[in-house]
Formats: C-alpha cells, structure tokens, sequence
C-alpha cells in the first residue's frame, strides 16, 4: 500500500495483536505458508491440549505443501481443503450464515428504494446503515 510516498506494511492496517503473513512479491508458496501455520500453531497451543484443531483453506496446489500439510498433522490439526476454484460456492460461512444474511439485507434495501412514500428522500450509505441495524 502507497501512503504518503511510503510502502506500508499490511500491519499498519490492521488492529494491535494481530499479525500478517505476506511477502513481495505477492503469493502464498511453501516458507510463507509455513510462517503462517507456525503462527496459527502458537496461537492455538492451549485448543490442542484439548484435541484436534481443524484448518479450512482453499485446496489451490499452492496451499497444498508437503511441508505444511505434515507439520499441521504432526501437531493433530485435521487440514480440509476445499475444491480449488470453487470458495464461492463452498466457504462454510459464506454459503450458511453470510449468504443469507445478505440476502435479506438486500431486500430490505430494496423495499426501501422502491416504497414509493421514499421517492423524494435521497439514499446514503447512512440510510442503509440504519435500515440494517433496525432489522
């Protein structure tokens, strides 16, 4: 990200404690998906005390590395790949709870826009604020 003249880290955009994996230039090959579950193994220590812990990733070869995928066996995680090319139709949240919720925040929208007692208000990005908080 260019700001200012200067090249930005992604950790400038994102909230105290998280962290980014990412490199230059951009791609998710074999060391970066390493750093990656490396994290994501320090930051699940205390759920895999108690069992198995699951990783849901798009199953692009990319993301498919032998290295990564024993070091996530190795610490009991079940590693699901979802068919590559098809996350629109098959991410979990998006297809049960994102999708519909959608959905209805479209309609509502829309009923809105085309209630003719609206005609002369004009339509914000605020109005859509409200409507979908008040439902």
């Amino acid at each position: 990200m260019l700001e200012g003249g200067s090249i930005q880290t992604p950790e400038h955009s994102l909230p105290a404690g998280s962290k980014a994996h990412y490199r230059d230039p951009a791609g998710v090959g074999g060391p970066i998906m390493l750093s990656w579950v490396d994290s994501y193994l320090e930051e699940t220590v205390d759920l895999q005390k108690t069992g198995k812990t699951m990783v849901v990733f798009d199953g692009h070869a990319s993301h498919l590395s032998l290295r990564v995928l024993l070091r996530l066996a190795q610490n009991s995680v079940i590693a699901h790949a979802l068919p590559a090319h098809t996350p629109h139709f098959t991410q979990p949240l998006d297809v049960s709870v994102f999708g519909p919720m959608k959905g209805s925040r479209k309609e509502l929208v829309s009923a809105y826009v085309n209630n003719p007692a609206n005609v002369g208000s004009k339509f914000m990005v605020y109005t859509a604020c409200e409507l979908v908080t008040a439902a």
